[in-house]
């Protein structure tokens, strides 16, 4: 796909952008990869770039809240499952976290998809022959006649 090519590129440039010129090590190599990992996902399933490879621009708010909930939401699974699994009988600080996570990602996404609703109303064509096929996935989930609005936003952030 065109789009996951980009994506890679991306990734290869914020690499060359971040590493030492003198070591060729690249700082917080696991936090880049993870990022290169949620702009795939984000690009395939909501059918548009979110920007957390962008080398020298400032992410909006929401999208470095969505990216540390998605981080969160990992290390908490990754606690109550190697924890003692006291969360299955009380909200720990672990349950919490992973709450709060999950929270935080049902509404940006929620918010991002009800403004994709919005502009395909507005337009019913993608202009851009290349997305095309990439939205059709996220576009043909929201053309759902049968399917609550709720059922479709938890499809997507699934």
């Amino acid at each position: 796909l065109p789009a996951l090519n980009a994506v890679c590129d991306d990734f290869i440039d914020l690499l060359r952008a971040r590493r030492d010129p003198d070591t060729l090590v690249v700082p917080n190599f696991e936090e880049l990869a993870n990022l290169m990992g949620l702009e795939a996902v984000c690009t395939l399933m909501l059918g548009r770039r979110m920007g957390f490879l962008a080398a020298d621009a400032k992410q909006p708010q929401k999208i470095s809240q969505l990216a540390a909930a998605v981080k969160q939401l990992f290390i908490s699974q990754r606690d109550s499952y190697y924890g003692l699994g006291l969360w299955k009988y009380f909200p720990t600080k672990t349950y919490r976290d992973f709450a709060r996570a999950e929270d935080l990602i049902y509404d940006v996404i929620s918010e991002i998809i009800d403004n994709e609703l919005e502009e395909h109303k507005k337009s019913a064509e993608c202009d851009d022959e290349g997305a095309s096929g990439l939205r059709s996935v996220f576009l043909n989930i929201l053309d759902l006649k049968d399917l609550d609005i709720r059922d479709k936003k938890s499809a997507i952030i699934d």
